[in-house]
């Protein structure tokens, strides 16, 4: 019964609000991954590299459509 919170990271805003739309209810809070500096995250091309000036727009769009 305690608080759950679940992180989600990605690219494509439409599959993070999919996954967003199936936990819901399930949890407590989401929370949208925009800080991950490790390497795997930049391969992946989520987590704070979205944060770049040239990548700002994917990030934006990530984070407003939950």
């Amino acid at each position: 019964d305690e608080p759950v919170v679940v992180q989600l990271c990605g690219n494509d805003p439409d599959i993070i609000v999919q996954a967003g739309k199936k936990i819901q209810g399930l949890c407590s809070g989401i929370d949208m991954n925009l800080g991950c500096p490790q390497e795997h995250a930049r391969e992946g091309h989520y987590g704070g590299y979205l944060l770049a000036k040239k990548d700002w727009p994917r990030g934006s769009d990530n984070a407003t459509s939950l």
